[in-house]
């Protein structure tokens, strides 16, 4: 009778486990705010240094894994990609080398040079160079003869094997049938018979097998069910039982696991939840039409699970096997760049539709395991509490991360809604994609340590919307202006190196689509054209006031044709352009006579940057006066008053983005470079070009929203900064 009632070694296990999380938990909530928020912080700089030192070097641990080695690349390459990094040119070149050697001769790639090929690794190679992108990369993968690899692994059943000779199951048909999507040689003889061959792994569970008659997996059921979205025969599968499935995979712990009466393990957090990514993204793609579900983010059940202890070896085995079915959220995405043949006329890749439901499992209970159980604080991730951190766990928990932040965004191109994080600050994972890797990380971009961010009146329009035609999407950071310190450069860059002090604004065309990613922000990244080496005589504070200023002073110049001996006026001298237009067209352009107007209060200030007059608009109407002008540059929006004072054949320059023209006054948007800057530091390091800020001094981070209502008043004496950035 005693027997009866002692726990198994599944109990005794799952208790364990139960208790070492709840102390986890427990010691968390008695934390003051303070450490709360050190703890839910993603450690990205730990994590990257982790993960690049991986790629370099591993320990002679590692020898077990010699048939694994592109895996290693993936995840690594992957984990780093996720948190919108990436590795040094050289590091990318090696990697790029490795796995061209890993590379079969008659088509796929091997678990290492010289090893036969394998339809896994072959999976980990592609998309690990599909991560890296650019043309090296890419063109280093030998398409025709990989097709012919996957015809010779296609097996009667519909099935692949995973090599020759091999094991058939589901994996090999989504590996063979996510490469060749990916790669654009998806044709129906590979996807002959998939479809059945999947359908016949769903189990009575609704999750799906490996092969027929095994126990259904979250690895399986994810491969299988993107094997099938793949190849358009999606409809064919038992949605409904295959959600109710996983539904009830993610346990008390907050974390998913594998299986049925089996232990929570971190890697699932992307493998069971990666399959709602999919569904949601199936479900937006079917309009009215949609999938059947339960009730949303509350369904986790709330008794905990009776969950089976994992043998190691099985676990460990497994885990290397499973790694062959996928990467991350975004596997749509890969679909939707790379397989336009074949997968175009699936329903789900061409929508841009929103989801109508609401995420099927607790996001935000994941994403605390993934945080507070599965966080190695000194950089890496793990299965659970008592395991050791490992690339494999690091990829999938990351990726898992992804899946839990942007599970209430509206398409797949949204950034993560405030209410989906717990995290002190988003995964802000990239979409792996041919394209969008390189349009977000550009090999001629450089990574900016932020020390100052300037701030300038089409900050705060954009906040009142004054663009919406030509703007970027919310949510989006502000800022144009930066003065930093490199901090990483793409294998492109020249110029700029490691350590160097530059500044610049990051928009070329401000008004078109600026960057979401502006610079009131720790980091941020702009292409390197765009920056200049900040001048010598200048801290960062007065670097950060000046770029997209006396940008559009000196471009609005060169537009008007000013030259040496010619008269001009400046409407609005004491504003952040007006400043700059004063001094360039005294000192560089080598006007005759400058005049300005401001408010009675700042008519010193113009007076001391070279104007020659200065007029108080509050009592002197500036068209009045006897004399014409050669130029008139207009920063205030005054052009039909401004085109009564020109010269005949003169040019009146305005900057107001809004409302109608007077002949012959006409508007520009500035487009920004480098080289511009570099063509005035000269002038601002021998000191004939002054930055001017505003008397009321720098705004820290903090005081941001009162930077902007300041801003938003229109009596800024030439700039505002915020500085320092935290």
């Amino acid at each position: 009778m005693e027997s009866l009632t002692s726990p198994t070694v599944t109990q005794r296990d799952q208790i364990l486990v139960e208790q070492q999380v709840f102390n986890i938990f427990n010691t968390f909530f008695n934390m003051p705010p303070s450490s709360q928020s050190f703890m839910l912080e993603l450690q990205r700089e730990n994590h990257v240094d982790y993960l690049t030192n991986g790629l370099k070097h591993l320990a002679p641990s590692f020898c077990v894994l010699d048939a694994n080695r592109p895996w290693i690349c993936y995840w690594i390459l992957h984990s780093i990609a996720l948190m919108d990094e990436f590795v040094d040119p050289e590091l990318e070149d090696n990697t790029i080398d490795f796995l061209s050697r890993c590379q079969d001769p008659n088509g796929g790639y091997g678990g290492g040079p010289g090893q036969l090929p394998h339809l896994a690794t072959t999976y980990a190679a592609v998309n690990s160079l599909v991560t890296l992108g650019g043309d090296k990369a890419l063109s280093s993968i030998n398409r025709e003869k990989l097709y012919l690899f996957m015809r010779q692994m296609k097996d009667a059943s519909g099935g692949f094997r995973m090599h020759d000779g091999g094991e058939i199951d589901v994996r090999a048909c989504y590996t063979a049938i996510s490469v060749a999507s990916l790669l654009n040689i998806l044709d129906d003889e590979l996807v002959q018979n998939v479809g059945n061959y999947v359908l016949s792994c769903q189990t009575y569970e609704g999750g799906i097998s490996g092969e027929p008659g095994s126990e259904a997996h979250g690895g399986y059921t994810f491969c299988g069910l993107a094997t099938m979205i793949l190849i358009n025969e999606v409809d064919r599968l038992d949605l409904s039982s295959l959600i109710d499935w996983v539904v009830f995979r993610q346990g008390v712990e907050g974390g998913f696991q594998g299986r049925t009466n089996k232990l929570v393990d971190g890697c699932y957090s992307f493998w069971q939840g990666g399959i709602f990514a999919l569904l949601k993204r199936l479900n937006s793609s079917k309009g009215e039409r949609s999938i059947p579900v339960g009730d949303g983010e509350d369904s986790e059940p709330e008794s905990p699970q009776t969950t089976a202890s994992s043998d190691a070896t099985e676990e460990e085995g497994l885990n290397m096997d499973l790694s062959q079915g996928g990467s991350h959220s975004e596997k749509g995405d890969q679909q939707d760049t790379s397989s336009r043949v074949t997968v175009d006329n699936i329903d789900h890749n061409s929508s841009k539709g929103r989801a109508k439901v609401e995420p099927l499992f607790n996001s935000l209970a994941l994403q605390q395991y993934i945080l507070l159980c599965s966080q190695d604080l000194n950089g890496g991730l793990r299965d659970k509490p008592g395991k050791s951190r490992d690339h494999y766990h690091t990829c999938y928990c990351l990726s898992g991360l992804s899946v839990c932040q942007r599970s209430w965004s509206e398409d797949e191109d949204s950034p993560p809604l405030p209410r989906a994080v717990l995290a002190w600050e988003p995964c802000r994972c990239s979409e792996i994609r041919v394209k969008s890797r390189r349009s977000r990380s550009k090999e001629d971009q450089v990574l900016i340590k932020v020390v100052a961010a300037g701030l300038n009146p089409v900050d705060f329009k954009r906040m009142l919307g004054v663009f919406p035609d030509s703007d970027s999407p919310l949510p989006s950071v502000p800022g144009y202006d930066v003065g930093g310190v490199v901090l990483k450069v793409g294998s492109q860059v020249r110029s700029l190196k490691v350590g160097d002090e530059v500044y610049g604004n990051i928009n070329e065309k401000g008004l078109d689509h600026p960057k979401t990613s502006g610079t009131l922000a720790e980091y941020t990244v702009a292409e390197e054209n765009l920056l200049a080496l900040k001048p010598r005589n200048l801290g960062f504070v007065e670097a950060a006031s000046i770029p997209l200023a006396i940008g559009t002073a000196y471009q609005g110049l060169e537009k008007t044709g000013l030259s040496s001996g010619q008269s001009i006026l400046v409407l609005g001298g004491a504003g952040g352009v007006g400043t700059m237009v004063i001094q360039l067209a005294k000192h560089v352009f080598g006007a005759s006579k400058v005049v300005a107007t401001s408010s009675s209060a700042k008519l010193e200030l113009l007076k001391s940057l070279g104007a020659d007059l200065a007029i108080d608009y509050t009592k002197d109407n500036f068209e009045d006066l006897p004399e014409k002008f050669d130029v008139i540059y207009d920063t205030v929006g005054q052009s039909e008053r401004a085109v009564k004072a020109i010269k005949e054949g003169g040019k009146v320059v305005t900057i107001e983005p809004v409302g109608e023209l007077a002949e012959p006054a006409f508007r520009f948007i500035l487009t920004s470079s480098g080289a511009m800057l570099e063509k005035l530091n000269p002038f601002l390091e021998n000191g004939e070009v002054k930055p001017v800020i505003d008397p009321r001094g720098t705004f820290s981070f903090s005081q941001a929203p009162e930077a902007f209502s300041y801003l938003e008043t229109g009596r800024v004496t030439g700039k505002i900064v915020i500085h320092p950035i935290p």
